[in-house]
């Protein structure tokens, strides 16, 4: 999460934690769950959820430490701070407080589970093909054929290319690459149903870095796309379809661009798509940053005339956020009874 965005976003559910950042062009999204068997206890108070904020790089510095034994973390409903417990093997415990900060807690508006393309890699391998790049490279654009036609062309069902903007400062100095390669070959499974070519191009420092949990964790890289302009997820995975016995799951977006060279006579898309484009449009506004990511994409739309989505991850603000201190959430049944300031509103270890 480090890698993707400066704050982090913490939601405490009855069977689960949620963690959440994006980044400040709010072109990467990334959430992570936790859930209750991942914990030695877990246990929320008085009340059906708790949310709250933190800077990414506090509560980063928290889970650094190695060669613990136990970290226990509490939140407490009046306080601005969330108090961690660190048991070392040498026996040392250390005591942390992490500030909590006004944060906009979001949620996926799309459902990866509806996208009809995918592709499953090794993580080694994904890492392999992006060592190939320019580490000043931004962006990458990713090319997938239907098989079909890629027989009948003679062409490679897959590619990874370099995407250069030419607005960027220096671009000439970027070594431009293209990598093709058989799907057969190179992935453990390739779905493509479409008829159409997926050409597409997102952020490569923000999909490296999935890469690269998914390769600490032993796992392999699932990537669903749907169609150009709308975004990608990229996801660990085992061949059971879950990561076992960790009870983690992880989720990144990834905002793509594209620029037909007609986008009025662009081919409409089929109504299970037009339903994922739909969900966009109807999502709130989100307002990019003037972060640099957000400024290139922005002025190379303009551009070339594409079609800037207001909102390209389709994220939904939740309830109740946009808290310093942890928001509590009463469930349905009762009514929350007034609780001292010192009480707990969450624990888990």
């Amino acid at each position: 999460m480090g890698k993707v965005g400066s704050e982090v976003t913490l939601e405490a559910l009855p069977k689960k934690m949620v963690l959440r950042c994006i980044n400040t062009s709010r072109t990467a999204y990334l959430a992570a769950t936790f859930h209750e068997g991942f914990f030695e206890q877990y246990s929320l108070h008085d009340a059906s959820s708790v949310q709250t904020g933190m800077p990414i790089k506090s509560f980063w510095n928290v889970f650094k430490n190695t060669k613990v034994n136990r970290i226990s973390v509490e939140l407490r409903d009046k306080s601005s701070r969330m108090d961690v417990v660190v048991n070392c093997q040498n026996g040392l415990k250390k005591y942390y407080g992490v500030l909590c900060i006004d944060a906009e807690v979001l949620c996926s508006a799309l459902d990866r589970k509806t996208v009809p393309n995918s592709l499953l890699a090794d993580a080694k391998e994904f890492s392999r093909l992006l060592a190939h790049f320019d580490n000043h490279l931004d962006e990458v654009t990713i090319v997938a054929t239907p098989e079909d036609e890629a027989q009948r062309t003679g062409g490679p069902t897959l590619q990874l290319k370099s995407f250069i903007d030419p607005e960027m400062n220096n671009w000439e100095n970027i070594l431009q690459t293209n990598i093709t390669m058989d799907a057969r070959d190179m992935l453990v499974e390739f779905k493509h149903t479409s008829d159409e070519v997926f050409e597409a191009s997102f952020n490569r420092s923000d999909f490296k870095a999935m890469v690269v949990y998914c390769e600490l964790i032993g796992a392999q890289v699932r990537v669903y796309y749907h169609s150009p302009g709308l975004p990608v997820f990229v996801t660990p995975e085992t061949p059971q379809g879950h990561l076992p016995d960790v009870h983690v799951d992880a989720e990144l977006m990834l905002s793509t661009q594209h620029e037909p060279e007609n986008y009025d006579e662009a081919p409409p898309l089929p109504p299970t798509q037009k339903t994922q484009e739909d969900n966009f449009e109807d999502a709130p506004t989100l307002t990019p940053s003037n972060g640099t990511v957000g400024n290139k994409r922005k002025a190379h739309s303009q551009a070339h005339g594409s079609k800037q989505s207001k909102n390209p991850l389709g994220l939904d603000t939740l309830e109740g956020s946009n808290h310093s201190t942890p928001s509590l959430h009463p469930s349905d049944e009762e009514e929350l009874p007034a609780t001292p300031s010192e009480e707990r509103a969450g624990y888990f270890e």
